[in-house]
């Protein structure tokens, strides 16, 4: 079996229950089946369960990675499963905040005609985000860690 795929329409919200590997060609199927779900009641807050996932590539990551940010809760069992949603999960506080605030700095910089300057502010501008990324830490780490608490 490579990826089964089981989704429950009863309530309020769908469920879906991933079994298998997610991968390659896989990916791609789960996000048809989230999307079609989303676009049906873009309101509902969809639970997928991925408990049963025995392994996932890097498309995979990507895809839960993108449905956690659009407010789907996922839910896991097994080092593995529990591994990638915890860091997924770390990653959802600060992750956002730094790459707006480093797209804007590039973006920035870039209009700057002498190549000496642009190094000269991406410098000064290296020294808050390192300060931002260590302050934000345990921040990410308390909304991980109250994620986990509420399973």
């Amino acid at each position: 079996m490579m990826l089964k795929i089981t989704i429950h329409s009863e309530g309020q919200a769908p469920s879906f229950v991933v079994e298998g590997k997610l991968v390659g060609p896989w990916v791609k199927e789960l996000e048809k089946c989230w999307e079609s779900a989303l676009a049906a009641e873009p309101s509902w807050a969809m639970v997928v369960n991925v408990a049963e996932v025995t392994f996932i590539d890097y498309e995979g990551r990507e895809l839960l990675t993108r449905m956690r940010r659009q407010g789907v809760r996922l839910v896991s069992a097994g080092c593995l499963m529990n591994a990638i949603v915890a860091e997924n999960l770390f990653n959802s506080v600060s992750a956002s905040l730094l790459n707006a605030i480093a797209t804007g700095a590039q973006a920035g910089a870039a209009q700057l005609d002498s190549r000496r300057l642009r190094r000269e502010v991406s410098a000064l501008i290296a020294v808050p985000l390192w300060l931002m990324i260590v302050l934000l830490s345990p921040i990410d780490a308390y909304a991980t860690a109250k994620a986990i608490a509420g399973r």
